[in-house]
C-alpha cells in the first residue's frame, strides 16, 4: 500500500469515504460495506479497507449511518433545572446507564422554561434520538408531542397529564403528610410550607392550575391533608412561594418567619429552599431545631453535615434516573412489554432539625 493519499476530488479537508475507497483498491460502495459491517465483503478486502481508513485518519458518519439502519443508539434527555442537587444526580444516573446500555446521552437544560422545553424536544428529534426522558415544567400543553409521540417518551419525577406515557416518580404527596405528621409528634401546631413557584411563558401559576408542576401539586397537598389530619388550620399565610433564585428565596423565608404568629415548623419543598431557610433563619437569628424545626426534601452532602444536621425526605434519585432510563430502552428494543409507570417511596431521615418548640 502507497503512502500517497489519493483524493477523489481535489480538494483539501476532512477524508472521504472516496478516498478511502480509492486508497484500498475498491469501489466506494465495496468500502462502505467493510465499514459499515453489512453485506458481502472478503476478509482481506474489508483489512485493506480498515487500514486505509486509520492510515487516512477517516471516521465514518456515525449519525447518517444509524439514520440508514434505523437509530442512533442516542437519548435526549431534556432537564428542567440542572444546578439543582436532585435532577444533578438523576443526570449522572441516566448518563452512566446510559452508557452501559450501549446509548449516548444529549442532554438539554430548560431552566424550568416551558418554551425552552418546547425547543428542546424539537431540537433532540431533530437529531434523531431514539427516544426521551423530559423532566416537564408543566402539567399540559405538551403539543409539541403528538400523542403517541414520535420516540419512546419517558417522564422523570413529573407527570405530563396528557401526554401517554411512563412516568418514573416519587410519592411526594405522602411524603410530605408524613413530614407534617413528624412535626406534630414533637408537639407542633404551627407548620408552614416554603415552595417553589411554577411559571409557564413568564405567569406564575397557582398550585391549583392544570400548568403547575406534578411534584409541586403534590407536596402542597400532602402539606394541606397532613394539617387537615392532624385538625389545624391551614393558614394561607404560611404557604409562602419563592422564586428561584437563592436571595429571593431567602427574602420569601424572612417574610414568613417574621410574622408575628410565625410557624414553629417549616417544610422546604427542595433543597435549595431548604438552604434558604437555614440562611432566612441565620439572618434573623433563629434557632433551628428549637425556635424553628426545619425538613428539607432531598437528602444531599451538606445536610448531615450541618449543625444542627437537617431532616430530609430522602428520594432514590439514582434509581430514579436509572429507571427512567431502563423503562426507556425497553420500549426503543421493540419489546412487547409497555412498561408502566413507576413511583417509589421516600424515607424520611430523622435529624436534630426537628425537636419540641421552645416553650412546650
Amino acid at each position: 500500500m502507497t503512502d500517497q493519499v489519493p483524493r477523489s476530488s481535489g480538494q483539501a479537508g476532512a477524508p472521504r469515504i472516496t478516498d478511502v475507497a480509492a486508497l484500498a483498491g475498491v469501489s466506494r460502495a465495496t468500502a462502505a460495506r467493510a465499514l459499515g459491517g453489512y453485506g458481502s465483503v472478503s476478509f482481506d478486502t474489508s483489512r485493506r479497507v480498515q487500514e486505509a481508513a486509520v492510515q487516512l485518519g477517516y471516521r465514518s458518519n456515525e449519525i447518517a449511518r444509524a439514520m440508514r439502519l434505523g437509530h442512533t443508539s442516542t437519548i435526549g434527555l431534556v432537564i428542567a433545572d440542572i444546578s439543582g442537587s436532585f435532577f444533578y444526580q438523576a443526570t449522572l444516573a441516566i448518563i452512566r446507564t446510559a452508557a452501559r446500555l450501549g446509548f449516548q446521552t444529549l442532554v438539554l437544560n430548560t431552566d424550568e422554561d416551558f418554551g425552552a422545553e418546547r425547543r428542546a424536544v424539537r431540537e433532540l428529534l431533530d437529531k434523531r434520538v431514539d427516544g426521551l426522558i423530559i423532566v416537564t415544567s408543566a402539567r399540559t400543553g405538551h403539543d409539541y408531542l403528538t400523542n403517541p409521540p414520535p420516540v419512546p417518551v419517558v417522564f422523570l419525577d413529573r407527570r405530563a397529564d396528557d401526554v401517554d406515557a411512563c412516568v418514573v416518580s416519587t410519592d411526594d404527596e405522602s411524603a410530605a403528610r408524613e413530614c407534617v405528621s413528624l412535626f406534630t409528634r414533637h408537639g407542633h401546631s404551627r407548620v408552614g410550607l416554603l415552595c417553589n413557584s411554577s411559571t409557564v411563558d413568564g405567569k406564575r401559576l397557582p398550585y391549583t392550575s392544570p400548568l403547575a408542576i406534578s411534584t409541586m401539586v403534590g407536596r402542597v397537598t400532602g402539606w394541606m391533608s397532613g394539617m387537615k389530619q392532624a385538625g389545624l388550620p391551614v393558614r394561607s399565610d404560611w404557604l409562602v412561594f419563592a422564586e428561584d433564585d437563592h436571595e429571593s428565596a431567602k427574602a420569601s423565608a424572612i417574610r414568613l418567619l417574621s410574622q408575628r404568629d410565625r410557624p414553629s415548623a417549616l417544610l422546604a419543598i427542595n433543597s435549595e429552599l431548604a438552604l434558604a431557610a437555614i440562611d432566612a433563619c441565620h439572618t434573623l437569628k433563629l434557632e433551628i431545631g428549637s425556635d424553628i424545626s426545619l425538613i428539607g426534601f432531598d437528602d444531599t452532602a451538606w445536610a448531615p453535615l450541618i449543625s444542627p444536621a437537617l431532616t430530609v425526605v430522602s428520594r432514590p434519585v439514582y434509581r430514579l434516573g436509572a429507571l427512567a432510563l431502563e423503562n426507556l430502552v425497553l420500549q426503543i428494543s421493540g419489546s412487547q412489554f409497555r412498561p408502566e409507570s413507576v413511583v417509589l417511596s421516600a424515607s424520611l431521615i430523622e435529624r436534630a432539625s426537628v425537636d419540641a418548640p421552645r416553650g412546650g
